[in-house]
């Protein structure tokens, strides 16, 4: 049998330790987007918030919307065109069927094409026609629908375009193009802001359409380069109706369930705006975008672990995707929830700092939306695995089902109460919902799910957090306000250091206390580094350290 030759153990181990460290490498720039895409918007909207009002904002804010939801209904044309990818292209290239491979990129893109023309007209025509419709909630800047409008073209293709980069591990070109995108953007609210001093609304919008523009040209160069130096020796032709029915064989159902995700996305502003003011909506798009700091270093292990479990699953390591699966959860979950507790201590000092002290009546809202995305991080690798193993229909039926959920909770709480308790029956929805993904991940996915320590980790985390804020509001505050007064630095009264050196402090202890990192977890660790870098062996030093402390 195989599993007694030990060159072919070997080359099993080899197999896997290449995927999980071209998973590192991958998740290093998908993290790096994830976090550059939240940095670079604090400081747009810092320069934002110094032209513009928070009544224009929320303008500007329900104009995107519109755009965004006919965004939404074109990524569902043809359904599943962009998820499939990684899912089809990882085979491609284990199998090494660079025809296919080439064939597909070609196939997608022209498939877009093909779509996004018509429902650009029939965009334009809506806003021309339909006037008098959006003036209800856009007042006198409806002119902003025809001047986002370009984005329908761009977002919709380079969306495309992104997918084949990540589908050929090219995560590092995505990050150099956000980089590209807010150089731009944030150059030109500077100018604005040193310069011109006040600008209208309508300025503000056209910069952001030129600031997606310039990186989706260069996008399109990017990919066609690549697209050139695919070699293909087999020049056998497959036809579009075969690529087509294999979309969407596999992404119907992926597409159904992100169309529930984004129009659950898109109805909360639109209902806050509705049934509030447009301050509201403002106040909720912050504390949304603030709590994708926190999320966002999950989200942005999404594509590599889709890439990674569908090349182990294509090489029948179910094992391997298990171990994976868990170690992934547990340490994803470790920094989730410290970052996570980091920022509700940081929330007033973010809102003074990038908004401004009037801004600070928000505060509440960022920090009860941290508590939103707490529980969905444990279901964050179910949908990657999904992907991996074809089991697409099983992200629908769990999407769906999480916006019959989510939805009317938050309609009820937000017309018979208040946007707090409304974004508190989306705290409970998700705690739901992430009971619902567990369950998915033991019985399709056929994973053991290490529960003592999730429970533990979640555990440890709200003690710490519970504790720091009882003794924040009882001693440390007060304490804190002494001691800048003495220094002169009142302006610092709402950062208060002692309280998230508390927290820190208490949330390891735990940790140390219920030995959640073992040397075994460290091992597993070490040996998928190699000693062929600097970086692997600054990481292999900091691992043996770590593996000395939490010894037995």
């Amino acid at each position: 049998m195989t599993s007694d030759n030990p060159n072919n153990k070997e080359t099993t181990d080899s197999s896997v330790k290449i995927e999980v460290l071209a998973l590192a490498k991958n998740s290093i720039y998908s993290f790096l987007n994830s976090y550059g895409t939240f940095i670079f918007s604090i400081i747009t909207f810092f320069f934002m918030a110094r032209l513009i009002s928070d009544v224009e904002w929320g303008y500007l804010i329900l104009a995107n919307t519109y755009i965004l939801i006919i965004i939404l209904i074109l990524s569902f044309l043809p359904p599943g065109l962009g998820p499939s990818l990684n899912y089809y292209f990882p085979r491609y290239i284990v199998q090494n069927d660079l025809s296919q491979l080439k064939s597909h990129i070609k196939y997608v893109v022209y498939v877009k094409v093909l779509f996004i023309i018509p429902v650009f007209i029939i965009s334009i025509l809506i806003f021309n026609l339909f006037t008098d419709l959006f003036t209800i909630s856009l007042q006198n800047h409806t002119n902003l629908l025809l001047l986002l409008s370009p984005i329908i073209i761009i977002t919709g293709l380079d969306s495309i375009l992104i997918f084949i980069n990540k589908g050929l591990n090219l995560f590092k070109t995505v990050f150099m193009l956000l980089l590209v995108r807010y150089s731009f953007n944030i150059s030109a609210l500077v100018f604005c802001v040193f310069v011109l001093n006040t600008v209208d609304l309508e300025v503000i919008a056209l910069i952001n359409v030129l600031s997606l523009l310039f990186p989706f040209l260069l996008n399109c160069l990017v990919v066609l380069i690549k697209y050139i130096r695919i070699k293909d020796d087999n020049n056998k032709q497959f036809s579009l109706i075969s690529h087509l029915r294999n979309t969407i064989k596999f992404g119907t159902n992926i597409k159904f369930g992100q169309l529930f995700s984004e129009l659950w996305a898109q109805i909360q502003p639109l209902s806050i705006g509705t049934f509030s003011t447009p301050n509201f909506v403002t106040g909720f798009t912050i504390a949304r975008n603030y709590s994708l700091f926190s999320s966002s270093m999950t989200i942005s292990f999404v594509s590599p672990l889709n890439i990674a479990f569908s090349r182990l699953n294509v090489k029948e390591k179910h094992k391997q995707i298990e171990n994976l699966y868990n170690v992934f959860l547990i340490y994803s979950l470790f920094l989730l929830l410290l970052i996570t507790g980091l920022l509700y201590f940081c929330a007033d000092i973010f809102l003074i700092f990038v908004y401004g002290q009037s801004y600070l009546d928000f505060a509440l809202l960022l920090k009860i939306m941290l508590f939103t995305i707490v529980f969905l991080g444990i279901g964050t690798p179910y949908e990657s695995l999904m992907l991996a193993t074809g089991k697409s229909k099983w992200i629908f039926r769990y999407r769906f089902l999480a916006f019959l959920i989510r939805l009317p909770l938050f309609l009820f709480f937000l017309l018979n109460f208040d946007l707090i308790w409304a974004l508190v029956s989306i705290v409970i929805s998700n705690l739901i919902i992430t009971g619902i993904a567990s369950i998915l991940s033991i019985k399709i996915g056929k994973i053991r799910l290490n529960f003592k320590k999730i429970f533990l980790m979640l555990g440890s985390f709200f003690l710490a957090l519970t504790i720091a804020i009882i003794i924040d509001n009882a001693i440390l505050n007060e304490f804190n306000s002494l001691i800048l007064q003495s220094l002169n630095l009142s302006f610092l009264k709402y950062l208060n250091l002692w309280t998230i050196g508390l927290f820190l402090l208490a949330f390891f202890l735990f940790l140390f206390l219920s030995k959640m990192f073992s040397v075994k977890d460290i091992e597993y660790l070490e040996d998928l580094l190699s000693k062929e870098t600097k970086t692997q062996n600054l990481l292999k030093k900091g691992l043996n350290i770590l593996k000395k402390i939490i010894r037995d």
